[in-house]
């Protein structure tokens, strides 16, 4: 099995959010647009942003068959 790994960029946190949404259909809505951006932004200079740095965050790896690991 091949793997490719990338690193997101500043301009795709709407297509990460719809991936977040279509995967978790029953999770709570999201936070308004301005927090989300907040969040985003944290994430992507210090890597953990201080509304999160507390809070466990799980992940998922999936193949291009869409098998997640």
């Amino acid at each position: 099995m091949d793997i490719s790994i990338c690193s997101i960029q500043q301009d795709e946190l709407s297509p990460l959010l719809n991936l977040y949404q279509h995967l978790n259909p029953t999770d709570a809505p999201l936070p308004n647009a301005s927090t989300l951006q907040e969040i985003w932004n944290g994430i992507l200079s210090d890597g953990v942003p201080p509304s999160v740095a507390d809070r466990e965050i799980n992940c998922f790896v999936a193949d291009r068959e869409r098998n997640l690991y």
